[in-house]
């Protein structure tokens, strides 16, 4: 036979089978005890033929079966956390549990902060580089505009009016172009968000 206590693992850990059923039947004590004073509340407050069938103790104990069954499955919670009743028994049945379960949870939702916050950075690098972009896309607009201006101006001088204004024209219906577009683009781009 094994000389360890029967509450004890390998591990060093007050957790086996034997500890975590007492654990399991404290909490349906628990949950049968609830019923039993719902059941007996009822009774103090109804009156004529359910009062007397449920004053049967058959019947009485069938009823607060039913209600122990319905409580252990409406039981429910969400959240990083289990329930307090659940931890508990987690601390009942590995000494320190509760305190890793609850370092475990802050340490995930710490990690949940830092990717959050890293996106945040990343979204506003990326919205300095299209502004840095789109800034440098019309300095480089306006500086193509203005020497296309001089360069008619010059043709102008030279006798050349029909090419310059031919290449004035030309120049212009390009900038309309890259202006319509742009504005096309960002409209299909809105659309698709707004889906």
């Amino acid at each position: 036979m094994d000389s360890r206590s029967p509450a004890t693992n390998d591990s060093g850990f007050d957790c086996d089978e034997a500890r975590a059923h007492v654990v399991t039947e404290t909490y349906d004590e628990e949950l049968k005890s609830e019923a039993e004073n719902a059941v007996d509340s009822l009774i103090d407050s109804e009156t004529g033929e359910f009062k007397e069938l449920l004053e049967r103790p058959a019947t009485k104990e069938a009823f607060t079966r039913v209600v122990t069954q319905a409580v252990m499955q409406l039981e429910q919670h969400r959240g990083p956390l289990p329930p307090p009743r659940q931890l508990f028994e987690y601390e009942q049945c590995l000494p320190g549990a509760a305190e890793r379960i609850v370092a475990m949870a802050e340490k995930e939702q710490n990690h949940r902060h830092s990717t959050v916050d890293s996106f945040g950075e990343f979204r506003n690098q990326t919205l300095g580089h299209v502004k840095t972009r789109d800034a440098r896309g019309q300095r480089l607009g306006a500086s193509v505009c203005g020497g296309v201006i001089c360069l008619c101006f010059y043709m102008v001088f030279e006798g050349n009016a029909v090419a310059a204004a031919t290449l004035a024209g030309a120049t212009l219906v390009g900038l309309a172009g890259v202006f319509v577009t742009r504005q096309l683009k960002s409209q299909s781009v809105d659309d698709d968000t707004d889906e």
